[in-house]
């Protein structure tokens, strides 16, 4: 979905003399992050709900436990706090990843040329950038997906962990392991993303010449 936001992104840029750049790209990827969060937000919930719950058996007796609670609302509770965490974080990580990709291999470069090794850095980078930056919105997503919370919403829950004992730094708790834990994942994800994209002849469109010459002319 990446792909497909960046390509009417960039049409439109390339329709209106405006050159592609970082805020492009994070627009790309937070409308990608959207679209990604609200499809699977069903199974992430049903994974919580496993993983607390020791008396769920698998995923259908998950569906049924959560239906019976609220219904299929309750298969979207605590989706709001969700989208405000991946989006930015698929729109970060997106965004880095295509940047720092752009750069390696040069204006001119095809950007389907880059090595495996190069990829699996540049992911790893953009994987360690995305989450250190986004990391206190996940915190609080996963404490809005936990059974019977005390949070009266969003804010209330960010006011709620920021006062607690250990203040601001609550934000960040576990964000060693899950650094440990993205660096490979990210990395291994966009070479992967990579090879596919480039397998299924998807295009890499960028930004004519001429409209940048214009652009800077104005």
């Amino acid at each position: 979905s990446y792909e497909r936001y960046k390509s009417h992104i960039v049409d439109y840029c390339n329709e209106n003399g405006r050159e592609f750049g970082f805020v492009e790209r994070l627009l790309s990827g937070a409308c990608a992050g959207a679209t990604a969060a609200t499809v699977t937000y069903p199974l992430d919930v049903m994974r919580v709900r496993q993983a607390v719950y020791d008396d769920i058996k698998g995923p259908i007796d998950a569906i049924r436990n959560i239906y019976t609670e609220g219904g299929i609302r309750c298969f979207y509770k605590g989706w709001t706090p969700t989208l405000l965490s991946l989006a930015p974080f698929i729109a970060t990580n997106f965004a880095t990843f295509d940047a720092l990709k752009s750069w390696y291999v040069g204006p001119d470069g095809n950007p389907n040329n880059a090595g495996t090794v190069a990829i699996l850095g540049l992911g790893a980078c953009a994987g360690l950038f995305a989450q250190s930056i986004c990391y206190p919105l996940d915190t609080v997503r996963r404490s809005m997906q936990m059974p019977n919370h005390n949070y009266n919403g969003v804010l209330d829950c960010f006011y709620k962990i920021a006062t607690s004992p250990n203040g601001v730094r609550s934000f960040y708790k576990g964000l060693l392991p899950n650094a440990i834990k993205i660096v490979p994942n990210n990395g291994i994800r966009f070479l992967v993303y990579s090879k596919l994209t480039a397998y299924m002849g998807v295009p890499q469109k960028k930004i004519r010449p001429s409209d940048k010459k214009k652009n800077r002319k104005d």
